[in-house]
């Protein structure tokens, strides 16, 4: 039976394969193509699966140019921690992208109660629409064209599993909740720059996991930004760290 990090891995696999043009099976994992969001690298790209001691960086190299040619990004995503460690120097080396995700498992109780009598269901409309604030704040300097595309992939993301979404009362933040029965996603959580430090997050996070656990599901779990400090909410919440995946870029400079 495999163990929660492998069970939130292939969660996390099937979410983004919705989103997908194209799927298909790898001697390495699964490779992913979306030529109509070239600009997603998410998409675009390699999910290795497995430890991979014989993968060397020279391999997605070729497998890139050879699969990817003429776009703009290819993503390899390292789930084997031991190849991510390996992978990484060299990536850095060549001057790709590197990300770290977090995943974090639901274990405990939180460090205190949290209000949630404000927090509301969520229309898809709305949802996207924070969500297009969102990328705006992140990719602001990637242009327009990206933005689009980053707003098609949310979309195609909410289509591709079953979604709960929750909003505070004013409609100025944000989170989701996935499921397939088994196990349960707490994922996107944002709030707006007016409405920052009012509690939002912890109060809408509070309430995706009482959703959660009232669905008797095996697993919750969120991801946060490895490098970044929303993590350390989702451990006064009740979430410990699972698994670090890491993501290489390659980028096209052309």
């Amino acid at each position: 039976m495999p163990g929660p990090a492998a069970v939130a891995l292939a969660f996390m696999r099937d979410t983004v394969a919705g989103s997908a043009d194209e799927v298909e099976p790898h001697a390495w994992g699964t490779l992913l193509r979306t030529p109509s969001l070239a600009g997603v690298w998410v998409l675009n790209g390699l999910i290795v699966e497995g430890p991979r001691p014989e993968l060397t960086l020279d391999d997605l190299d070729a497998l890139f140019a050879e699969r990817f040619a003429g776009g703009r990004y290819a993503s390899a995503t390292l789930d084997g921690e031991a190849l991510a460690a390996r992978l990484e120097p060299v990536a850095r080396e060549r001057g790709w992208k590197v990300e770290h995700e977090l995943v974090m498992e639901l274990r405990r109780e939180p460090d205190r109660l949290a209000d949630t009598s404000r927090v509301r269901d969520g229309s898809e409309e709305e949802m996207l629409a924070l969500t297009d604030r969102w990328f705006a704040e992140d990719h602001a300097a990637d242009g327009p064209e990206t933005l689009r595309q980053l707003s098609e992939y949310a979309a195609r993301e909410w289509r591709a599993r079953p979604t709960q979404a929750f909003a505070s009362g004013d409609g100025l933040a944000m989170c989701k909740l996935w499921s397939d029965g088994t196990t349960a996603q707490v994922e996107d959580v944002y709030t707006a720059p007016e409405a920052r430090g009012g509690g939002h997050a912890r109060a809408l996070v509070t309430h995706a996991v009482a959703i959660a656990r009232e669905g008797g599901h095996h697993l919750t779990f969120i991801v946060a930004d490895a490098d970044d400090t929303p993590k350390e909410l989702y451990s006064r919440l009740g979430f410990d760290p699972l698994h670090v995946r890491t993501r290489i870029v390659r980028v096209d400079p052309g």
